[in-house]
């Protein structure tokens, strides 16, 4: 976590979490619990962390159980598996060709244009040897893809070259950011004469893929060549709404786990490609919300919602007649708030509680 020691609340756990679990992150671990004897008494000696949450911390009780919040939206990111609309090209050869940047630089693109869990990356050896194209869609292994995207890729294997060739003569939507393929990596393939092979190749893909001059229009693209989108949220006055989400996949529910990252309200009207009984679960407290109003059509249906600043919730849209899972049990509140009679103060380095030094010759 970003923040200063000791200056992180309860709420902050709760929002970096949010990320991490949009991410895709599915187990969360503590990385240590602090040792404090006894007869070092509240707050006991000083574990250099950013945030304590062990039974000593020195701050009130938070009013609500972060642990079980984290643990239900852990549980329920584990279970089916993860849907993505496209799939990445992984630049490694552009990196080791002088690019260095290229694939931070394809993290904070797609970060800051709001993909974080609508895609997959993609390698040599899953292209050449787990890749086809059904139905104009990528299949890769167990997962459909609505296109393959290249982001600011110039090299490329002769080999992976003429699979991207097939993939587009089977009518794959191909995307490429700012560049196109047009060159073979390193100097065993030009001496090799891999760029005859690969030319042919890049001709097609330069003729059927499509340029785009950012990942923040891809999108809006994909839309424009007839792709559903997985998760769609608009604001009363029709632009996107500032939500971000992770989508799973199980036999019988679709679950959304849908993020307002802002410091303010957010009133969506979301739209997903799925049909059935819609149900908001809230993670805060393991309760199911009031079952929305649905405006639905054979193939997507929409619901109208208000999230709260920083407000997390999972949508699970059932698939068939069958019966909901149950939501994981929960407590509502960690403990009891403490009661501090005033005048009251926090110090943090009390002499009562200074490590002791003389005896052990240094802190741990």
């Amino acid at each position: 976590m970003a923040q200063e020691h000791f200056t992180a609340s309860v709420d902050d756990v709760k929002n970096e979490a949010d990320q991490i679990i949009l991410c895709g992150v599915n187990r969360i671990i503590y990385q240590g619990y602090a040792f404090s004897p006894p007869g070092a008494g509240v707050p006991g000696w000083q574990f250099l962390c950013i945030h304590r949450t062990e039974p000593q911390q020195h701050v009130v009780a938070p009013r609500w159980d972060v642990n079980g919040y984290i643990a239900r939206n852990a549980f329920l990111s584990r279970q089916g598996h993860s849907v993505a609309m496209y799939a990445v090209y992984l630049p490694m050869h552009d990196e080791w060709m002088g690019s260095k940047d290229i694939r931070r630089d394809l993290k904070i693109e797609l970060r800051e244009s709001g993909h974080l869990s609508d895609y997959d990356y993609v390698n040599d050896e899953r292209l050449l040897n787990a890749a086809r194209v059904e139905g104009k869609q990528l299949v890769v292994g167990d997962m459909r893809y609505q296109a393959l995207v290249l982001y600011k890729t110039r090299y490329m294997p002769a080999t992976v070259a003429c699979k991207v060739k097939d993939l587009v003569a089977e009518g794959l939507p191909v995307v490429c950011i700012e560049t196109l393929p047009s060159s073979v990596p390193g100097l065993k393939a030009i001496l090799d004469k891999d760029h005859q092979i690969a030319k042919p190749a890049f001709d097609i893909i330069h003729d059927h893929a499509f340029l785009l001059t950012g990942m923040a229009k891809l999108h809006e693209h994909l839309e424009g060549i007839g792709v559903q989108w997985d998760f769609t949220a608009l604001l009363p006055d029709g632009e996107r709404a500032p939500l971000q989400y992770l989508h799973r996949s199980c036999d019988n529910v679709d679950l959304y786990f849908i993020v307002n990252p802002s410091d303010t309200c957010v009133q969506a009207h979301i739209t997903v490609p799925a049909t059935g009984a819609f149900e908001f679960w809230m993670p805060r407290y393991g309760r199911k919300g009031a079952r929305p109003g649905i405006h639905g059509c054979t193939r997507k249906a929409s619901v109208d919602s208000r999230f709260k600043p920083k407000e997390a919730k999972w949508l699970a849209v059932l698939k068939s007649a069958a019966i909901l899972p149950a939501f994981p049990p929960s407590e509502e509140y960690l403990s009891k708030e403490l009661a501090i009679s005033e005048p009251w103060e926090i110090t943090f380095d009390h002499p009562a509680n200074a490590f002791p030094l003389k005896k052990y010759g240094k802190r741990p």
